[in-house]
C-alpha cells in the first residue's frame, strides 16, 4: 500500500471515532466531560476508562495498520505521549516593565485547555536572564504573576514546564565564570550573548543544578525544557580545559558528559512525576545509552520535512 493511501485510510477510521495510540481521553466513558477534563490523567484511558466499545475501536484501528504496512523500521507502544503541547510567551523580553498576568490569560487558557492541550511550555522569557528586574537566568521576571500563572494551569487540570539550560549562560552575568566555558565559543544573536558552559565542568555543575531542583520546588512546575548549548568536551585520555574533570569517554558516537548530567537531571524532574524536553540543535539528539529525556526537539533551521525525517527516524523515542 502506498504512503498516501495508507495515511487517508487511517485518517477516515479516525475520524469515523477510533485512535491508533493509547491514552485517547474521548472515549465512551469520558465523553459527558471531556471539554472540562484535561487530558493529562495519571493513568491512561486505556487503562482507566475505556469501555468495550473503545478497546473494539483501538483495536481495529491497530488490525489496519498491521494489514496495511507491509514492513516497519521498529514498533513502539505509545500509552503516555502528550498530543497537545503549546509553547507559550508570558510577555516580551527584554522589556521596559515586567510582564504580568490578567484575565486574558485566564481566557487563553481556557481556550487552550478546550482545544485538548495537556501541556504548556513556557519559554525563556519567563526568567530574568538580564538581571532588569532583579532577578536572574533561574528565576522569574514576576514572581507572584508567575506562581499565579502556574497554578492558572495546574486549576485547569495541564501540566507547565519552564525553559533552563544545560548550557547557555551569559558571559555578562556577575555570576559567570570563564572557567566554565573555556574555549568554547559564544553564541552572539539578538540579545543574546551566551557561553556555551561545558557538561565536564564542575563549578557549572555546582552552579546549574540547584537551581534545576529549585526551580521544581519552588515554583511547582511539572518540569524542565532543556535547551542544551553544547560542546563535547576531550575525551577521557585529553588535556582539560578550565575546570573540566574528564571522566567520560567522548566520541562521535557517544556525549559521555553530556549523558552524565542530561541523567542526573531527567532522575530528578522523573522521581516527581515531571517530564523532560531536551534540544541540541538542528537535527541532533544527545549520543546516550541512558534515558535522559522524554521529548526531543528536532528540526530547528531545517528547510526539507524529507531530509529531517530520514534524519531523525533512528533517534530514541
Amino acid at each position: 500500500m502506498k504512503r498516501r493511501e495508507f495515511l487517508k485510510g487511517v485518517a477516515t477510521a479516525t475520524a469515523a471515532g477510533g485512535i491508533i495510540a493509547s491514552g485517547n481521553p474521548d472515549s465512551t466513558a469520558a465523553a459527558a466531560t471531556a471539554k472540562t477534563t484535561a487530558t493529562t490523567t495519571t493513568t491512561p484511558a486505556v487503562l482507566k476508562t475505556y469501555a468495550a466499545e473503545d478497546h473494539r475501536r483501538r483495536l481495529e484501528n491497530i488490525r489496519l495498520c498491521r494489514r496495511g504496512i507491509r514492513k516497519c523500521l521498529r514498533e513502539h507502544l505509545i500509552t503516555s505521549y502528550l498530543p497537545g503541547q503549546c509553547l507559550y510567551h508570558l510577555g516580551e523580553y527584554p522589556a521596559r516593565k515586567p510582564w504580568d498576568i490578567d484575565d486574558w490569560h485566564e481566557r487563553e487558557l481556557d481556550k487552550l485547555r478546550d482545544h485538548g492541550i495537556g501541556l504548556i511550555q513556557l519559554e525563556e522569557e519567563w526568567s530574568d536572564p538580564l538581571r532588569l528586574f532583579g532577578g536572574h537566568k533561574f528565576t522569574p521576571v514576576n514572581p507572584a504573576a508567575f506562581h499565579r500563572f502556574v497554578d492558572m494551569v495546574h486549576k485547569r487540570g495541564m501540566k507547565v514546564i519552564a525553559y533552563v539550560s544545560g548550557g547557555y549562560f551569559d558571559r555578562r552575568d556577575p555570576d559567570f565564570r570563564e572557567e566554565w566555558a573555556k574555549s568554547n565559543p559564544t553564541l552572539v544573536e539578538l540579545w543574546h550573548q551566551y557561553a556555551k558552559c561545558s557538561p565536564a565542568s564542575t563549578g557549572w555543575r555546582a552552579y546549574l543544578l540547584p537551581h534545576v531542583v529549585r526551580i521544581l520546588d519552588e515554583y511547582g512546575v511539572d518540569g524542565i525544557y532543556n535547551d542544551m548549548g553544547y560542546i563535547q568536551p576531550p575525551n577521557i585520555s585529553a588535556q582539560p580545559k578550565g575546570d573540566q574533570v574528564l571522566a567520560f569517554e567522548e566520541t562521535k558516537t557517544h556525549d559521555g558528559a553530556l549523558e552524565d548530567l542530561l541523567a542526573l537531571c531527567y532522575a530528578e524532574v522523573n522521581r516527581r512525576g515531571g517530564i523532560v524536553k531536551v534540544h541540541r540543535g538542528g537535527l541532533k539528539c544527545p549520543n546516550t545509552a541512558l534515558k535522559v529525556y522524554d521529548y526531543l526537539w528536532v528540526g530547528e533551521g531545517v528547510g526539507d520535512s524529507d531530509r529531517l525525517r530520514g534524519a531523525t527516524m533512528n533517534h530514541p523515542p
